[in-house]
């Protein structure tokens, strides 16, 4: 029976994405799949040898037959693929210019080959795309300054960058082996580079197993190491069970946040023990820093409100300074050329409201007594002690 005569139906391998979220590897494996069921569907069809020169010629696709590796068959677009085709799985053709990809394949009867290529541009071209995503992430990732580990479903170590093994001490020669999770959470904790627990395999267990919770489970903790490094490490079960893990070193970090923590703790302290009020107030017009006493005068007249304050709560809260407050506020709404500038108020034995602007945008306020003479009185301890703070 010819070929021809069976029903005959030939689905194109080429593939088209319009839409912009399809990615390159998805695409290359679609093109793939497209031209393995093409493959199987001539196999398929191939259910005795082909018994006629004129079935050949009809076929859309270059095909040929051999015995012992001679030619003694063919179609005239086999013509156009060179010789090429008679020792090689893939090959490359240039035609008028531009270059065709094909794979080939066969089916054999006895001592008799039948093979054919099927043109595959598409899928080289989604292959090569592919490649060339990859390397941009593979150098994109090697300048990362966070250590970056991506294992696959089998949680085999797939993917690292050199920072990963410059942060844990590493060597690389042995994490291009592949380790899994396990073996690198051992290796770590040789190296004292892990985190001390109480229970260290139950929290071994659940980090390992992290990918069966959940396709979007997550992973995030704070590692304090025996040397005093800090890392932060996050972790993210990606679709089909794949998980990666960025450690960051945020040493240098944390040391800086504690360092301002205990200075704006000396500071506190240091405006505490004026008896004058004090405030600073940023550009958006918040309270962001104030002292006992202006506490005390502000519960005084708040009925004991400690809440964040904002310049439009003082104009509310202490009504005998309404003029000062208004000036104030003008000043922050309009960028008024910043100077010292002062004001008397009607608070109690306050009696002299005084506004210094500060190298970073925002106001301190003072609020002062007066002397006999009737100027603005302050001991010099207090202003040698505005001058350290400030």
């Amino acid at each position: 029976m010819a070929l021809l005569n069976l029903p005959l139906q030939i689905a194109s391998a080429e593939v088209i994405a319009p839409n912009p979220y399809i990615t390159a590897a998805g695409l290359a494996v679609a093109g793939f799949c497209a031209a393995l069921l093409l493959a199987r569907h001539f196999n398929a069809l191939l259910k005795g040898p082909i018994k006629a020169s004129s079935d050949l010629e009809r076929l859309p696709f270059a095909a040929w037959v051999l015995t012992d590796d001679t030619v003694i068959d063919k179609n005239a677009l086999f013509d156009e693929l060179g010789l090429k085709a008679l020792s090689e799985n893939r090959i490359s053709v240039n035609v008028n210019g531009e270059t065709k990809w094909f794979d080939i394949f066969s089916h054999t009867f006895g001592e008799v080959s039948y093979k054919y290529a099927i043109p595959i541009d598409t899928l080289v071209h989604l292959e090569h795309s592919h490649k060339r995503l990859m390397d941009s992430m593979t150098v994109t990732f090697s300048k990362l300054p966070m250590g970056l580990a991506i294992f696959d479903a089998d949680m085999t170590l797939t993917h690292f960058n050199p920072a990963m093994s410059e942060i844990l001490a590493l060597n690389p020669v042995w994490m291009a082996r592949r380790p899994n999770l396990l073996a690198l959470l051992e290796k770590l904790r040789e190296t004292r580079n892990l985190p001390e627990h109480k229970d260290f395999l139950e929290w071994r267990r659940l980090l390992t197993e992290m990918r069966l919770t959940s396709n979007n489970a997550h992973y995030s903790e704070l590692w304090a190491l025996a040397d005093g490094r800090k890392l932060k490490v996050t972790g993210e079960v990606h679709p089909g069970g794949a998980v990666s893990f960025l450690f960051e070193d945020v040493t240098v970090q944390m040391t800086a946040e504690r360092q301002k923590l205990q200075e704006m703790a000396l500071n506190q302290a240091i405006i505490d023990r004026l008896d004058m009020p004090v405030c600073v107030i940023d550009t958006s017009g918040r309270v962001t820093i104030r002292n006992s006493a202006f506490d005390s005068l502000v519960q005084v007249n708040a009925s004991g409100t400690t809440q964040t304050l904002m310049v439009s709560d003082l104009v509310e809260l202490l009504p005998g300074a309404l003029d000062a407050l208004q000036k104030l506020r003008r000043a922050i709404s309009y960028h008024d050329r910043r100077e010292s500038w002062t004001m008397d108020v009607h608070l109690g034995k306050w009696k002299c409201f005084t506004a210094h602007p500060m190298p970073d945008g925002s106001t301190m306020i003072c609020l002062k007594v007066a002397d006999p003479t009737g100027t603005a009185a302050t001991s010099s301890d207090q202003l040698a002690t505005l001058s350290a703070v400030n």
